[in-house]
């Protein structure tokens, strides 16, 4: 068949009565928060289906070869399904959104480790991409931060770091 392109999203809305996250993909949303991390997206890959039904372990996932297999996106007719999570705000609240060119990279523990670092989205963002480019990274990445200054007031940075890559066919 023929292939099929498409692409992932992940964006949030933040305003003082609340936050609202749409992702389709496996592009994330994180919110930190009193010095701890929360992915707020769930990928739509074919390894966290896998995840999901307990037929992978999550450490396995990270090595398995189908992990950049996504099972939801833009652009795949009727699998571009968005997902909606919403919540509340507070002050000091840092929202991070990257893609798997991050992700694959870096978990958790190391995005908050970041943050905990370099709070400053304008910094932040920089120091996240080339953290990822010295654990590896090969793939597009892509990080946006978004700190809540006051909850009528944020300061944000976006950094995308493009990488073209050529396959032998």
């Amino acid at each position: 068949g023929r292939d099929s392109m498409g692409t992932t999203l992940v964006s949030v809305l933040v305003s003082p009565g609340g936050y609202f996250v749409a992702n389709v993909g496996d592009s994330r949303a994180y919110l930190v928060r009193s010095g701890e991390i929360k992915c707020l997206t769930r990928d739509h890959s074919y390894v966290q289906e896998l995840i999901n039904e307990g037929r992978l372990a999550r450490e396995a996932a990270q090595l398995d070869p189908r992990r950049n297999v996504i099972s939801r996106y833009l652009g795949g007719g009727k699998n571009a399904i968005l997902d909606f999570f919403y919540g509340s705000v507070q002050q000091g609240d840092i929202f991070l959104l990257t893609s798997d060119g991050v992700t694959m990279h870096l978990d958790d523990k190391d995005l908050l480790a970041q943050v905990a670092v370099t709070p400053d989205p304008l910094v932040l963002v920089d120091t996240i991409i080339e953290r990822a480019i010295e654990e590896g990274g090969e793939d597009n990445a892509t990080v946006v931060a978004v700190r809540m200054e006051e909850l009528d007031s944020h300061q944000g940075k976006a950094r995308t770091l493009l990488r073209r890559t050529v396959k032998d066919r």
